[in-house]
């Protein structure tokens, strides 16, 4: 499913029917708050979506890693590594993981545009060297 918004409203978007069978997922969306990427990764583990499926959101305003690595831990999940702007999150699925890259505008990027946050299922045996596989796909 690929789902193309300017801000997402995961509320919104669960209530579709039709989301609980979708297994692969792709949302390009200009605004997602840091808790909105939080509850679709927590949908995502809870109805175990492929690999790969991502979000992939511009915020104007910089949300910096330690942004993120608060509000993982108030959702109970474990960072499992972090490499620069890049967490490693552990969840209660145990074959997957999440991987959330913040890019910012040090890193130069044809395909991203400045302040892109990306958040992606990865499975759980990942390591640190075969995250640009995922990020950049």
């Amino acid at each position: 499913m690929v789902y193309d918004v300017e801000s997402l409203h995961s509320d919104e978007l669960f209530r579709h029917p039709v989301i609980d069978g979708v297994r692969f997922f792709t949302i390009c969306c200009l605004d997602c708050s840091v808790s909105e990427c939080i509850k679709v990764g927590q949908k995502w583990m809870d109805n175990d979506v492929e690999i790969g499926s991502r979000i992939e959101t511009i915020n104007d305003q910089y949300q910096q890693i330690d942004d993120y690595i608060e509000a993982v831990k108030a959702q109970g999940w474990k960072i499992v590594n972090i490499a620069g702007k890049t967490l490693q999150i552990e969840t209660k699925n145990r074959k997957k993981h999440l991987l959330l890259r913040v890019l910012q505008d040090t890193e130069i990027r044809i395909q991203y545009k400045e302040g892109t946050i990306i958040f992606i299922v990865v499975p759980a045996d990942i390591q640190q060297n075969d995250y640009e596989k995922y990020v950049g796909s």
